[in-house]
């Protein structure tokens, strides 16, 4: 026999969620400020628990309307370095960011970015990848940083109407691949659009417990 929801019913489950979103929220805003102190060794966590409170806007349930009013209000960290976190944990796994270290991990981040090739960061360190003549080992951030500014220099051009459009399009085709991974459990894989070709980076980890023997 069917069980009959009654207004009431629904309501108290409405206030669990809310709750729970609430307790998860907290529970995020905790880690962060215990980590602040040795964000040197927990950069990777801190922008996983970012991004976790901005793509479930879960700061809604602390009451405030905006992401960046929960981090102002709070005083959780800069605007800036928020962004700065949460782009490094979307473009490179977790295993290759420590590896380099937050300031160099947001460098070669930044310059794949400015860089016309079909380069994923983690695939530059898993190859020891040579950039402007040097083994990305041996770089440091600053060469790094140089090396995207270089670039950027040499690609900038006023985008045309039509590279507007695809730009446009490519930001939407991130954006669903990355909601398809997530559904599918996936959250540490990265995404990258490039040209025709959209490169997805999944944890070998995550491969190796769901390949079939």
């Amino acid at each position: 026999m069917a069980t009959k929801t009654t207004p009431h019913a629904v309501a108290a489950d409405s206030k669990k969620q809310i709750a729970a979103r609430k307790r998860r929220a907290l529970s995020l805003l905790a880690l962060i400020d215990r980590r602040k102190d040795r964000i040197t060794e927990d950069f990777y966590d801190i922008g996983e628990a970012l991004r976790e409170l901005l793509n479930d806007k879960l700061y809604v349930a602390l009451g405030f309307d905006t992401f960046e009013q929960m981090l102002d209000e709070r005083k959780v960290m800069s605007r800036a370095q928020a962004a700065k976190l949460i782009r490094l944990v979307e473009s490179i796994p977790r295993d290759e960011a420590l590896r380099l270290g937050q300031e160099k991990a947001y460098a070669l981040v930044t310059y794949t970015a400015a860089t016309p090739e079909q380069d994923v960061p983690a695939a530059l360190v898993r190859r020891n990848a040579t950039i402007d003549g040097k083994p990305l080992s041996q770089m440091s951030k600053r060469e790094l940083q140089d090396a995207a500014k270089a670039a950027r220099a040499t690609v900038a051009k006023p985008l045309t109407p039509a590279a507007r459009a695809r730009q446009k399009a490519e930001k939407i085709l991130d954006k669903t691949v990355k909601a398809l991974l997530k559904k599918a459990g996936i959250t540490r894989a990265t995404v990258q659009v490039k040209k025709d070709v959209v490169l997805v980076s999944i944890p070998r980890p995550w491969v190796e417990k769901h390949s079939t023997p």
